[in-house]
């Protein structure tokens, strides 16, 4: 059970530094501070965020399809989803029942977000996060997660009416997320969970050392992940196949923009790597854990682990899941799986699993916490 626990931070080599992690360091901020608010620039950018919509969430298990939805979503003229971002869970303790920020607010929760989110703050610099900032004047919480988003736009020379975050890692923090947007939606897409730890574990094979490792971790992260889904009955999140994905995106795309509320147009679903990515995907991933983004949709990315397992790692991994996997549609290799004498072992293993993982969670705010306040 002590697997269940790692470091899942911004995805990086075993010998960099994890931004967020004990131990992790930004560049020493300049000493220059923005202007003072300029009421004319404020106005402008005000008018600009009254035109965005709800956001949408995309969370999964990890390596089960949230980045290839995202390229997928990108290629619509009026949808953008950024590189990852934890900032809506990680700031969520400290700041989401702000209703003003002062200037300390200001500069702690630019640390907090460049902690939290990819290329330390999606590549935005400390003077560009609190210029913006200064004259944009959050309301609450959420806005100031809508504004990051904004400054990021603005950097790009783009405008987006829907807007997304992409973070796997948020599917323990569904209920933040709807507290802080109720009118957000969620999608969570799923994958094979056998499938899931082949990817994780060629992923580990090529020097990363995040996400769950060893068959029995995999098994209880990915099912626990499902379970915390499956628990909430709300229209406002849906549930997404990534097979059903690579093997008929139309239906699915056409699903999933009718949830966030824009237009489906066939350009989504293209079958190869052309349209606009809008640089969700850094180019330290294209040529390693993303690499077949490069080539397009997969059709026959399914049923890695036939050959991929071991037939002892298939049955350990459904004597924990083939809840799971039946519920989702997956057929197990092993009859004796089903059987409910498993069921209060199953039950005694996921109360751990669920505490363990809650753990984790927390220790991810500390660790994010403490990153944002070494350089205060």
């Amino acid at each position: 059970m002590v697997g269940l626990v790692w470091n899942e931070g911004v995805v990086v080599p075993i010998d960099a530094s994890v931004p967020g992690a004990p131990g992790a360091t930004l560049p020493c901020r300049s000493a220059a501070r923005p202007a003072l608010i300029d009421h004319q620039r404020h106005e402008e950018l005000r008018a600009r965020a009254s035109r965005l919509r709800a956001p949408f969430f995309i969370v999964s298990s990890g390596r089960a399809g949230s980045t290839l939805l995202s390229v997928l979503l990108n290629k619509h003229p009026d949808v953008f989803v950024p590189p990852e971002s934890g900032f809506v869970a990680r700031g969520f303790p400290v700041f989401h029942a702000h209703r003003a920020f002062s200037k300390e607010d200001i500069d702690l929760a630019v640390r907090l977000f460049r902690c939290s989110t990819q290329d330390r703050g999606w590549g935005l610099s400390d003077e560009e996060l609190l210029g913006f900032l200064t004259n944009y004047r959050p309301r609450d919480f959420a806005d100031l997660n809508r504004a990051f988003v904004l400054a990021l736009m603005e950097k790009k020379k783009l405008f987006c009416s829907a807007w997304g975050i992409k973070r796997p890692v948020l599917i323990g923090s569904i209920p933040r997320i709807l507290s802080v947007f109720p009118e957000a939606r969620i999608i969570h897409i799923y994958r094979d969970g056998r499938d899931v730890y082949c990817s994780y574990r060629e992923v580990h094979a090529g020097g990363y050392a995040w996400g769950p490792n060893g068959i029995i971790s995999s098994a209880l992260y990915w099912a626990d992940g499902l379970r915390r889904v499956s628990s909430i009955k709300d229209d406002r999140v849906i549930e997404v196949s990534y097979e059903h994905l690579i093997t008929c995106p139309q239906k699915v795309l056409r699903n999933v923009c009718k949830h966030i509320g824009v237009s489906y147009i066939a350009e989504m679903s293209v079958d190869d790597a052309s349209g606009p990515r809008k640089a969700i995907v850094l180019d330290v991933h294209q040529k390693t854990i993303h690499k077949k983004l490069g080539s397009g949709i997969d059709h026959t990315n399914l049923r890695k682990y036939v050959t991929q397992m071991s037939p002892l790692q298939i049955f350990l991994f459904e004597l924990l899941a083939s809840d799971q996997l039946e519920v989702h549609g997956y057929p197990t290799c092993y009859n004796i799986v089903r059987s409910r004498a498993w069921t209060p072992l199953r039950a005694l293993v996921f109360t751990a699993a669920r505490l363990l993982n809650n753990r984790r969670y927390i220790d991810k705010d500390r660790q994010a916490l403490t990153c944002a306040q070494r350089f205060r």
